[in-house]
């Protein structure tokens, strides 16, 4: 005998149950849930907020997820291959009538270096000064052995300095690397 939960309705409520059974079963990732929003929304014709009420998710959330929809093909394959995670997407979507900002953050959320909050300040920096500005906020990796790295990321004045160091490595030397490299920058 096999378990079975039988559930009457249309499309739109198979959807429903289909996302509320998987995630009881296990958290559904940010991408499912999105997709189920926009096939609520687009072929069964529920407004934004009924499909994001019938989800249990606020509306602004809704809003959010429907305008990473508009984004260029391509990126929406990078979101669907996992080469972007959905924050990063929802960033992008903020600049669909600016597609140069949208190819540059872009570009720096495909490194994996860049967390999201980060890539709208660098999204913000390149509205209000230019890209080029913006562009010399980066964050950097620098390599200290092969298992310790500082994350080095310039700020409007000074730079935050970050140090993943390896429990085998030797905390006085990643601090001579610190030293090193703020002597160089200035």
């Amino acid at each position: 005998m096999v378990p079975a939960i039988i559930l009457k309705g249309g499309d739109a409520d198979a959807i429903i149950a289909q996302v509320n059974i998987n995630q009881i079963r296990e958290r559904l990732s940010v991408l499912a849930e999105a997709e189920a929003l926009k096939q609520l929304v687009n072929d069964q014709k529920l407004t934004q907020t009924e499909a994001a009420k019938k989800l249990l998710k606020p509306r602004s959330w809704a809003h959010d997820v429907m305008k990473v929809w508009k984004l260029p093909g391509p990126i929406l394959t990078d979101l669907r291959n996992r080469s972007i995670a959905f924050s990063h997407a929802k960033v992008l979507s903020r600049y669909l009538d600016k597609p140069e900002i949208m190819q540059f953050l872009l570009e720096k959320a495909k490194t994996g270096d860049v967390a999201h909050d980060r890539l709208a300040t660098l999204g913000v920096i390149a509205e209000k000064e230019g890209i080029t500005n913006a562009d010399k906020f980066r964050p950097q990796k620098i390599s200290i052995t092969k298992q310790s790295w500082l994350r080095v990321e310039p700020i409007r004045e000074g730079v935050r300095v970050e140090l993943h160091l390896h429990k085998q490595d030797s905390s006085t030397e990643a601090l001579k690397k610190i030293r090193e490299y703020l002597k160089k920058v200035g």
